[in-house]
């Protein structure tokens, strides 16, 4: 079975090279640019690992974080 990981960074070249890294150890990578985007694609895929910024826009990782949490285990 395949492993997911949601990745949720703003800056694009970041993004990148960990989606790169990761796709080639064969994870299947998400990609979101802020909080609010990620907490909504998590409501539609089985996500097993999240790697997120801390510092974005819209909503930053701490904030993203205190609402999963507030969801899941």
């Amino acid at each position: 079975m395949q492993k997911s990981v949601l990745i949720v960074e703003d800056d694009n070249d970041i993004l990148e090279l960990l989606k790169l890294y990761l796709e080639s150890s064969n994870f299947l990578v998400y990609v979101a640019y802020d909080g609010i985007d990620a907490l909504e694609l998590l409501e539609k895929e089985k996500i097993n690992i999240i790697i997120a910024d801390i510092m974005m826009p819209r909503m930053d990782g701490l904030t993203m974080v205190s609402k999963l949490r507030e969801r899941y285990d």
